[in-house]
């Protein structure tokens, strides 16, 4: 059984290693200003026992790992993390490469033209004694093509904090990302609002503690408007054991689409997850969608 999203539509094949270049999918960063509150969106996909388990796998996979962002005849599994694999590099490499000292920390701002077309500007403070690297960012893209088969624009705000020596990490993030792909005919954008992500780890251990990952997701196709609801973090989405292959011991999600109508995915401490549709149980998936 196919447990994501299809489109009426192909998409571009787009691979995890091109997405995540120079970024673990752990990396996040944190709420810097305010946003607006994600909202389930116009239009919104109404849910019922016949596509919970799909709305629950999409979002859920996309919460811890990243297998692919955009796959042949599938909706993408992208959530906050994939959206932060692909703006993170940017936001690094930018401050990172730019000859500045960072013991001490440092303001930088920095903006300019994207490879292909359309602008990108990164402004915030940034220090990093060889222990401890932080961060406080906005990153604001424009139609920013880097000809890498994708088109971001939005804006983001966060803070990030990495311990080199622990491993321990902290990522707050809000904002708002939308990435568009032109494959042959079609024109399929992505795009979330209300974007509000805090968690902390480690990097070392492959362990977190994910209390917020908020946002509305709507995909469209040439214009159409082909998926959209609410995701959001009825409970904390706890990994306490690491390695890659392991299930988050406990947490919710709830999905809220059109109508009223809900999804929920809540983890069982035995590496499975209880599907629920509108308050209602519909099953017991051996997978845990993480």
């Amino acid at each position: 059984m196919n447990n994501y999203l299809t489109l009426s539509a192909s998409a571009l094949l787009l691979s995890a290693q091109l997405l995540t270049t120079g970024c673990s999918s752990d990396d996040g960063d944190g709420g810097g200003t305010a946003t607006v509150p994600a909202t389930v969106p116009a239009n919104a996909t109404v849910i019922d026992a016949s596509n919970a388990e799909t709305l629950v796998a999409t979002v859920s996979t996309s919460l811890s790992s990243l297998d692919q962002a955009l796959a042949v005849e599938a909706t993408p599994v992208i959530g906050i993390n994939t959206a932060l694999d692909i703006i993170l590099p940017r936001i690094k490499n930018s401050s990172k490469d730019s000859g500045i000292d960072l013991a001490t920390g440092v303001a930088f701002n920095d903006s300019g033209a994207c490879a292909v077309d359309g602008t990108y500007s990164f402004t915030g403070d940034e220090s990093d004694d060889g222990v401890i690297y932080s961060e406080t960012v906005t990153a604001t893209f424009v139609a920013c093509d880097d000809g890498l088969g994708f088109v971001i624009g939005g804006t983001l705000s966060g803070t990030f904090t990495e311990n080199n020596s622990t491993g321990d990490y902290t990522d707050n993030f809000s904002g708002s990302l939308d990435l568009t792909i032109v494959s042959g005919s079609d024109t399929i954008t992505v795009s979330f609002t209300g974007l509000d992500f805090s968690e902390t780890g480690n990097n070392f251990e492959s362990t977190y503690t994910t209390t917020k990952s908020t946002f509305a997701l709507v995909i469209t196709v040439n214009g159409a408007n082909q998926y959209g609801f609410l995701a959001e973090l009825s409970a904390p989405i706890v990994e306490s054991s690491g390695g890659e292959s392991s299930c988050p011991e406990s947490g919710t999600i709830k999905i809220t689409g059109g109508n009223g109508t809900t999804a929920e995915g809540i983890y069982n401490s035995d590496g499975t997850m209880t599907i629920n549709a509108n308050g209602s149980f519909v099953t017991t998936a051996t997978t845990c969608y993480s």
